[in-house]
């Protein structure tokens, strides 16, 4: 289930009251305390909420009442700090909190931060993520689209998959001259093969899947499969982990391997 998110609750900014020219000298001591409301209403011109505050040295007073809490009455007082300019930040009245935050959301009865009210920003949210994803893409296309009207989209769609293969192409090598590995297999496998195409492994060598062939190893190590032994190693080319199943005096006098 996904979390409430910041912008689907009401909030008070810190700088707001800092920007002000008639708050800011009584957050700061300067001026008698200054008291003032804020009032939120439904889309129909329903009340929401009505916020009254006062401020004084350093502390902001909230006063609320709200319709769906008509027999609470609230009272918050809030430590401003006033920052360089007009920047301030409120103190989290929440009991053991007390973080520095700019803003205080109004959830479940309270002005408190974010982390006490478990909220998260809609950016967080996957179905968010993946619609702007997706936009995204929509954008791309119909950018594409536009200058070549004699081009249909499936011609589009086919020019991107080409591009992007050809990238993919690029990159993979890239890789191979920048390590000197060959790189995993990107080719599909086929699996059922008769015995012709069966890889036959000399003494030392092991069959890589990397390389999809036989390698010689190094680093063996002695592990037990049962009533089986195997020898777990390295690839020589690509060092790639590699395994054999061999008699039990060929692997004797390796170390066993444990966590490897």
């Amino acid at each position: 289930m996904a979390k409430t998110t910041t912008e689907e609750c009401r909030s008070l900014d810190a700088f707001r009251y800092a920007s002000l020219d008639w708050c800011r000298p009584a957050l700061a001591g300067e001026s008698p305390p200054v008291r003032g409301s804020t009032t939120w209403r439904y889309p129909l011109g329903a009340e929401a909420a009505s916020i009254g505050w006062q401020t004084r040295k350093g502390v902001i007073v909230l006063e609320y009442r709200l319709p769906l809490m008509a027999n609470q009455e609230v009272k918050d007082a809030v430590p401003v700090e006033l920052g360089r300019g007009r920047q301030a930040f409120f103190r989290c009245p929440g009991r053991g909190c007390g973080r520095r935050v700019r803003y205080l959301y109004l959830y479940g009865g309270y002005f408190r931060c974010r982390h006490c009210h478990d909220l998260a920003y809609i950016s967080q949210q996957w179905e968010w993520f993946a619609r702007e994803r997706a936009r995204e893409r929509t954008r791309r296309r119909e950018s594409l689209l536009r200058p070549q009207v004699a081009e249909t989209r499936e011609q589009i769609a086919h020019r991107l998959a080409q591009e992007e293969a050809e990238q993919e192409r690029q990159r993979r090598q890239r890789y191979v001259q920048r390590t000197g590995r060959p790189g995993r297999p990107k080719e599909k496998r086929h699996y059922s093969h008769d015995d012709s195409r069966k890889v036959k492994l000399g003494p030392g060598e092991a069959y890589c899947c990397r390389c999809r062939t036989a390698r010689p190893y190094r680093y063996p190590r002695r592990a037990e499969l049962g009533i089986q032994v195997a020898i777990r190693a390295r690839c020589r080319v690509c060092n790639t982990r590699v395994f054999r199943i061999v008699r039990p005096e060929e692997a004797e006098g390796l170390q066993d391997v444990f966590d490897w």
